[in-house]
């Protein structure tokens, strides 16, 4: 398991041993939804250097 995905799994286990407030959980949608977009532009840099 890599150091991000240890991270990871203890944040899991910390937002799930607590009640998280609506912020709490809004902050971790964004960080989620950052994530997919840097996802989404890698891809798109990988598929378009096979292309070209």
């Amino acid at each position: 398991m890599t150091n991000n995905n240890q991270k990871q799994k203890q944040k899991d286990t910390q937002l799930v041993g607590k009640n998280s407030t609506d912020v709490e959980l809004g902050q971790e949608l964004g960080i989620i939804r950052q994530e997919i977009s840097q996802l989404s532009q890698s891809s798109i840099s990988f598929f378009a250097s096979y292309i070209v």
